[in-house]
């Protein structure tokens, strides 16, 4: 009866598993209809940074003077305001989905962990592009400040100018 049990649990994660996809931000901004059925684990920004089920993100701050806009906490199935004291918490990503319709647009909408007694809940483009959340790469103006350092260290002579080129692709894709 225990190998019978083993058996099917194994049977039912393979089986689970094979309906597990990876979604892009490039193919979300073409979506016109919403996938069914589809459990998504990871998510690749436009960035080509990976977003999967199990990574740590923080919370950053609120986008709209310290409150946030994008960043939502369930409390009991129910949405609250996020407090600005959560700042700097680590939230683990736990559902991965997409939402929206043809005429709307779609998002990618993540559900945390429970962290204390809330659940956050987000679209996680509109996040980290506000900087409510941290994402794996850079923001827009991270990457600018780190570029602007780089150039001042060529300009004392610091670094050289394959250094500061090698610094400057890298950044380059995130400045907006």
């Amino acid at each position: 009866m225990k190998k019978l049990t083993v058996i099917l649990g194994i049977v039912l994660t393979i089986l689970n598993n094979l309906n597990a996809q990876v979604i892009s931000q490039s193919e979300v901004d073409v979506m016109t209809k919403k996938p069914r059925g589809v459990r998504f684990t990871k998510y690749i920004d436009n960035n080509n940074n990976e977003y999967k089920i199990g990574d740590t993100l923080t919370i950053g701050n609120g986008s709209n003077n310290n409150h946030f806009s994008y960043l939502k906490a369930t409390y009991l199935l129910e949405e609250q305001f996020v407090s600005p004291s959560v700042v700097g918490t680590k939230i683990i990503i736990k559902k991965i989905k997409v939402y929206g319709s043809k005429r709307r647009g779609f998002k990618v909408h993540i559900t945390t962990k429970l962290q204390g007694v809330f659940t956050y809940v987000f679209f996680i483009k509109d996040c980290i592009e506000s900087g409510e959340i941290i994402g794996k790469g850079y923001t827009s103006d991270k990457a600018l400040l780190e570029l602007k350092k780089a150039k001042d260290k060529l300009d004392l002579e610091l670094i050289t100018r394959e250094e500061f080129n090698k610094i400057k692709d890298k950044l380059s894709k995130y400045i907006k």
